[in-house]
């Protein structure tokens, strides 16, 4: 149990990270502060933009709180760092590039020629003349300066000479370009999460961060300019003290620092006339598959993709409905359509025995596996198929069972030996 909130300010450049403390130690002990503040200063925060180095920010410490049984030090790490990710989606975050510091000398009547470049580099000069030479100084991104020197000799025939000095990082000269290049997806970076973990009802259960805030927040709205600059740095990752003290007395201890799973229930408790027994009926098994994902990780269904995306998916839909008649209950295979533009959700039956959904347009295979086993998971003992690690932490909350790929890659080549 770990409950940390943060506001982050920017740095000026070149300042690095800044972690400091707003926290009475009437509200939380300064050994607990103590382990937030080292927790934040080790921890190697990545930005959402591209995934690089968080740097050049001052990191608040607002508000923590702790239980006092039920807490450990590795708890406050792992909620600091959530916390400064949940801060980030409400910043106005900014890439950073590295700058050299330059001095260029070269013939006067190349001068034109040299700025109109460095100003298609965003570069910042100032210029000076000494009777037919010019000496140009500034700063440009170095990736615009790192071969600039062949082509300087080049237009003035080796009359030019550049010194280039101390590289700091200043705002990136082509941001979009970078990020779409890189093209990272922070919703796949599942070590730097901005999600809250949970208890309700005896389970844990991953809720976004929006979630989070909208549910757990603490902040009292004093005024529309407090509300933004407190609300958008918030994590809230838990619950109250007290139901807490209840759910570790019904699973029998105190939390001792072990990783401790539920076991999922597999039975519902039936009434019947006539009798004040309960007679217990096994859940109906559902099997999700992720299908993209499952095609990637099979070595022949991988190896057709090569060759035709649609062949790899009637092969996989081929396996699919042999393995339902194996195992004798409902298989769904989910694929994601989310780039397909105008594309809507659809489900068909294939083989008569398996049920084949493709997602909508902007919707993911893993946001509506997701969905469906928020809703379903109550009335089906369901097992999920897939490799990815965010999207098993998600389903794994509401009970779910979880084979990777390469796992059920095993599973489906043992049934057809069969």
């Amino acid at each position: 149990y770990a409950h940390v909130e943060l506001e982050l300010i920017e740095g000026a450049y070149g300042s690095g990270i800044e972690v400091v403390s707003e926290v009475s130690e009437d509200i939380i002990d300064k050994n607990y502060q103590a382990n937030i503040l080292n927790s934040l200063m080790r921890y190697r925060h990545k930005g959402i933009l591209t995934g690089s180095q968080l740097t050049d920010v001052k990191i608040v410490l607002r508000y923590a709180r702790a239980h006092k049984k039920h807490t450990s030090g590795a708890d406050f790490y792992e909620a600091s760092k959530r916390a400064v990710r949940c801060a980030l989606n409400f910043a106005d975050n900014v890439l950073l590039e590295p700058y050299y510091d330059f001095e260029i000398e070269l013939p006067f009547e190349a001068l034109n020629r040299l700025t109109f470049d460095l100003n298609n580099m965003g570069a910042e000069t100032n210029i000076g003349v000494e009777g037919d030479i010019a000496i140009v100084t500034g700063s440009a991104p170095v990736i615009c300066l790192s071969d600039y020197m062949d082509e300087l000799k080049s237009y003035t025939k080796g009359c030019a000479r550049m010194y280039l000095a101390d590289v700091n990082y200043r705002p990136c000269h082509n941001t979009e370009e970078v990020v779409r290049s890189l093209d990272y997806r922070q919703s796949f970076d599942v070590h730097n999460t901005s999600d809250s973990v949970i208890c309700e009802g005896g389970a844990s259960k991953v809720i976004d961060y929006m979630s989070a805030i909208d549910r757990y927040g603490f902040y009292e709205k004093e005024s529309t300019e407090d509300v933004a600059r407190l609300v958008k740095s918030t994590f809230i990752g838990t619950i109250g003290t007290d139901e807490i003290d209840e759910i570790m007395s019904k699973t029998g201890g105190q939390n001792k620092g072990r990783d401790v799973r539920k076991v999922k229930k597999t039975v519902l408790p039936v009434a019947t006339s006539g009798s004040s027994k309960k007679v217990y009926k096994a859940k109906e098994k559902y099997l999700v598959v992720d299908g993209y994902n499952v095609i990637h990780a099979f070595a022949d269904l991988k190896e057709l993709m090569e060759v035709s995306l649609d062949a790899a998916r009637g092969a996989l839909l081929d396996k699919m409905s042999n393995y339902r008649g194996y195992v004798g209950h409902p298989v769904m295979v989910v694929f994601d359509a989310y780039r397909v533009k105008g594309g809507t959700e659809h489900v068909e039956t294939y083989n008569g025995n398996v049920l084949v959904v493709y997602t909508k347009e902007a919707q993911t295979a893993d946001h509506f596996i997701e969905r469906f086993a928020r809703v379903h998971a109550a009335d089906y003992d369901i097992t999920v198929v897939t490799s990815d690690g965010l999207e098993q932490s998600m389903v794994r909350g509401y009970g779910c069972t979880i084979i990777s790929s390469r796992e059920f890659e095993k599973l489906v080549g043992s049934a057809s030996i069969l």
